[in-house]
């Protein structure tokens, strides 16, 4: 479904381009299937480590699984979501024609999936934007939304913080409101 649109996105940019966006860390390619986080600054990741851990323990995995930190916690070894890119680059080929409504519309109601099953582990991602929300295939040639960049994330709160900053880029970009 869509492999035109699939075309399009994966072929949009390399994925070294995509791999240079965070604005506060580096993401390596380590091992086949594998990447590792490295902050650019002096930066403790263990909190977004250990967040990342509860989430995947409370059954939240449109995420990459976290698979450990390194001693100095300067890095973290994650599963690699191959081919994923960023929702604001999948916006951009939306607003230029190059992919669908109904592919967006498609991947607007898995975002709403991904994120309604995220909010029920009372979790509040807290900079939730369209670079730490990546779209593609998974395995078996499913569309897939993954939530990425867990070091602002908490529990317990508020998700209308996410809903609203998340509202400001899909208008941005044309596209219709979360339900």
């Amino acid at each position: 479904m869509f492999q035109k649109e699939y075309i399009n996105l994966v072929f949009n940019s390399s994925k070294q381009e995509r791999f240079n966006l965070g604005g506060c860390a580096y993401i390596y390619p380590y091992l086949p299937g594998k990447v590792r986080k490295v902050t650019k600054i002096e930066f403790d990741l263990k909190f977004e480590y250990e967040t990342m851990v509860a989430l995947w323990r409370k059954g939240f995995h449109s995420m990459p699984k976290p698979l450990g930190i390194s001693k100095d916690k300067n890095s973290i070894l994650m599963e690699e979501i191959q081919d994923g890119v960023p929702l604001q680059e999948f916006l951009s080929l939306y607003q230029r024609g190059q992919i669908s409504e109904a592919c967006t519309t498609h991947i607007i109601e898995l975002l709403q999936k991904v994120l309604s099953e995220f909010w029920s582990k009372e979790a509040v991602h807290g900079d939730l934007h369209a670079n730490n929300i990546l779209i593609g295939k998974d395995i078996q040639g499913a569309w897939k939304v993954w939530i990425i960049d867990f070091g602002a994330t908490f529990f317990g709160g508020d998700y209308q913080i996410d809903r609203s900053r998340l509202q400001i880029f899909l208008e941005h970009y044309g596209v219709s409101a979360l339900s």
